[in-house]
């Protein structure tokens, strides 16, 4: 069946595959001196980005520091540490970055926190105490934004009617999470933004 005229163009094709590993996966170690650091899937060629509003950070275990740090040159972005589980936000526009753990101070590993664990998550992921045994790769869910880019914004894309997505009661909206945009039926419309009809 051909489904290419139901998707944008072939960044927003989503295809299907079970037989793959998940290529991001929760980072965990239980050895006595840690310094870690693992990249991550790079969203820089897609339409994506990771939700700043929908995840959260965490780390969970004890005497050990967790850090997002930019891909290219390893700069900050956020950590946080302790003993125990520790969940901090994360900053608008995460398409690319690496995780790193680090131990600090004198701390021995605790028997309620045996093993450690450095992820990002949708913030209503409820599977923590899942993890605090857990030496197994483990998928946690994570929320990707995405936006419309072939125009930085609304304004820019209105401008161009003849690639404009937007249908009939409907409204540009712009990206509060990098650039570009979106498609929103207007106030007392429901249905499907982008067909040339599509909100009733």
């Amino acid at each position: 069946m051909d489904t290419s005229n139901c998707y944008r163009d072939y960044r927003f094709k989503i295809t299907c595959n079970n037989s793959n590993t998940p290529s991001l996966k929760v980072n965990h170690d239980q050895s006595n001196e840690l310094a870690r650091n693992w990249s991550t899937p790079s969203l820089n060629t897609t339409p994506f980005t990771v939700s700043y509003t929908l995840n959260q950070f965490i780390v969970l275990g004890c005497g050990v520091q967790g850090y997002i740090n930019t891909y290219d040159d390893g700069k900050l972005i956020t950590s946080c540490g302790g003993c125990g589980h520790c969940n901090t936000t994360i900053p608008k526009g995460l398409k690319e970055y690496t995780m790193e753990t680090s131990k600090f101070g004198n701390v021995k590993r605790s028997i309620t926190h045996p093993c450690i664990h450095v992820f990002l998550a949708e913030n209503d992921f409820s599977g923590i105490d899942d993890l605090m045994f857990s030496r197994d790769d483990l998928v946690v869910p994570v929320i990707w934004d995405w936006a419309i880019t072939d125009y930085i914004s609304c304004e820019e894309a209105e401008r161009n009617r003849s690639s404009y997505p937007c249908g009939t009661n409907s409204y540009c909206l712009q990206s509060d999470n990098g650039p570009g945009y979106r498609c929103k039926c207007s106030y007392g419309y429901e249905g499907n933004p982008y067909l040339l009809d599509g909100c009733q």
